[in-house]
């Protein structure tokens, strides 16, 4: 038995924001679906809000309140989408946190991808839905900090002749395609404060990875110790002259700022100093699904011993753990197929993502920061001050000279990292999209990204043929069995009833071995919303079947909650004082979901209902 299930804890009210453009008209109505977050749920949600109803007609989509009902046949819905244009016509949304701590320092803004939906009932009481694609670590943030984050628009999406791109097909839109966005819907969203976060990790570990950025010691030996500024709370300071990770491929940079996520009694926003109104747990998450984090290579060089040799079909997570944390850079490290120093010395170059990311903490406690493994991704970029004993978060090598040279080494920003002996490149993508641009460009490139149709898409930058996945341990993470590694891609035209379901064969078979728990790298997508008296989301609950719907019959971004037959352990986030629950016992808080998951040890989920009743305990605390 699985349900989408709820927990209770955190956030904040909304203050003044500043406006990209001035509202020319006074036609507004309340954003009911105000989101930011994961890349993971951006194409299902935007589905969702347009068509995917249960009404039945192509018109209805589910961005209407959810005890309300739909609105009356005829009232149509409209969508636009809006992105960065080669030409130079950036439409993206931005997500503004405006806290400001003691010393004057400011969070830097956040552009991304975003979708708006709204329907034709009269304002004030119009539907309006809105999702910004940017990171995990992002939207947690911004539904938390105090005060909240808002959305804003650049001016050129408020003229009432501002195209849209077209980021959805307009075929898994039931034939519907972008329109102008009109001055009114421009007028409603812009400055709407963000009541929604959809996230790939939990709140709980979205705030620990914050936090690890800073702290020179802390649980575990897990952090990181780079510069904050001064001031209230922590705002990343300079490295490299940059105060924020940036990327080495392009202009992209993310900087990690604290939040809080409880509230009432003594507790603040470490940046702001406001203090933050009850209750203690002011936040609600629901599962929505379940999504693999995919190793990928370049495969343009197909030679013996390049990434693309045919050979090379997958990586257990010791080598990938290794080849992560810079401590493999040849690509003869990672081949079992050919008996040692049979392969020419041929760098592998490794990206690597940003430390706030939900895809770069789920491949860190999954693989690289596993209790079977103890290292992370940052090694090699470690602040002196942090080298525990000349043991840079403790990792499993027995060498002093190798940790001392770890601890000694320079700080890159971007990350720039040469292995010794003609070994590759370890280098920083900032987003999604920098990591599938990066590895679809090099050769011999090896990365990971969160599966969805639309961040392995052809585009520009990316061509999907220049790419292969690997299996890890042995397990394929999208098919039940493992068929060269191609990136599955929508049909050119895509086509009903089976849109882009009908890659997968037989239909309905994607990700067997996440929903039975042998894939090791996935995490539960979830939807985070706030407790009264924090501003509510009251279009959420009907966008997030029409999700699942969506990605059951349409295009398959995510393995619905349902269809999981496993879960990931809870544990003690201790920075975050919140207590474990897996939801599963009907006893004491029953169904209440609390505590960090990434890197859980998976169990099915039949284990822990049996647990409770044969021990009145879950099973919680365990890790993989």
């Amino acid at each position: 038995m699985k349900m989408v299930k709820k927990l209770a804890v955190t956030l904040g009210l909304a203050a003044g924001c500043m406006l990209l453009a001035s509202n020319a008209s006074a036609q507004t109505s309340p954003v009911g679906f105000a989101a930011s977050g994961s890349s993971a749920m951006w194409q299902g949600f935007g589905i969702a809000a347009r068509v995917d109803s249960s009404v039945g007609t192509s018109q209805q989509g589910n961005c209407f309140p959810n005890a309300g009902g739909p609105p009356p046949v005829g009232d149509n819905f409209h969508i636009w989408t809006g992105k960065n244009t080669s030409g130079g016509s950036d439409k993206r949304a931005i997500i503004h946190d405006g806290r400001v701590d003691s010393s004057a320092n400011t969070v830097p803004d956040v552009k991304g991808n975003v979708w708006i939906v709204w329907d034709d009932t009269a304002h004030p009481n119009k539907n309006i839905c809105v999702y910004v694609n940017v990171d995990s670590g992002v939207g947690v943030r911004a539904l938390f900090a105090f005060p909240q984050a808002v959305i804003q628009l650049p001016a050129l999406d408020g003229t009432g002749t501002a195209a849209g791109d077209n980021l959805i097909s307009s075929v898994l839109l039931n034939g519907n395609a972008d329109e102008v966005l009109p001055v009114d819907i421009f007028n409603s969203v812009n400055g709407t404060t963000v009541n929604v976060a959809m996230t790939d990790v939990r709140p709980e570990d979205a705030y620990f990875a914050h936090l690890r950025v800073f702290f020179n010691a802390c649980q575990s030996g897990t952090c990181l110790g780079y510069p904050s500024k001064s001031g209230l709370g922590q705002i990343q300071g300079p490295v490299g002259g940059i105060s924020a990770f940036a990327s080495a491929f392009s202009s992209g940079t993310l900087a990690a700022a604290t939040f809080n996520l409880t509230g009432g009694g003594s507790n603040s926003d470490p940046i702001s100093g406001q203090p933050i109104p009850a209750p203690l747990f002011r936040f609600s998450t629901a599962e929505v699904g379940a999504a693999p984090v995919m190793v990928v290579v370049n495969k343009t060089q197909a030679g013996v011993g390049h990434l693309g040799d045919s050979l090379l079909t997958g990586v257990n997570t010791f080598t990938l753990a290794a080849s992560l944390d810079g401590t493999l850079t040849h690509t003869a490290d990672i081949f079992t197929n050919y008996a040692a120093g049979a392969l020419a010395n041929i760098p592998l170059n490794v990206w690597v993502r940003e430390p706030i990311s939900g895809t770069y903490n789920t491949m860190e406690f999954d693989v690289v920061r596993s209790r079977r493994y103890a290292s992370t991704q940052e090694n090699g970029n470690i602040p002196a001050a942090n080298c525990f004993g000349g043991r840079p978060l403790n990792p499993p090598h027995n060498s002093a000279a190798y940790n001392a040279n770890l601890c000694a080494a320079a700080i890159t920003n971007p990350m720039n990292i040469a292995g010794a002996n003609g070994g590759g490149l370890r280098k920083r993508a900032i987003g999604t999209g920098d990591m599938v641009n990066a590895l679809s460009a090099t050769a011999d490139s090896l990365g990971y990204a969160f599966w969805s149709f639309g961040n392995f898409a052809s585009s520009g930058t990316v061509n999907p043929a220049n790419l292969k996945y690997l299996t890890v341990d042995g397990v394929d993470p999208l098919a039940a069995s493992y068929a060269g590694g191609a990136l599955p891609q929508c049909p050119s035209p895509i086509t009903p009833p089976n849109f882009c379901t009908g890659v997968f064969a037989p239909k309905g078979s994607e990700f067997p071995h996440v929903a039975d728990g042998t894939y090791p790298i996935w995490a539960q997508l979830q939807m985070v919303t706030l407790v009264p008296p924090y501003p509510q989301a009251p279009l959420a609950a009907p966008l997030l079947a029409g999700s699942q719907n969506a990605v059951v019959n349409k295009v398959p971004d995510y393995i619905p909650s349902s269809a999981l037959n496993v879960f990931r352990s809870h544990w003690t986030q201790s920075y975050a004082g919140i207590s474990p629950r897996n939801g599963h016992c009907a006893s004491g808080a029953g169904g209440a979901l609390t505590g960090s998951q990434m890197g859980g040890a998976v169990f099915p989920i039949q284990a822990d209902f049996d647990s409770c009743a044969d021990n009145g305990t879950e099973l919680t605390e365990l890790k993989q």
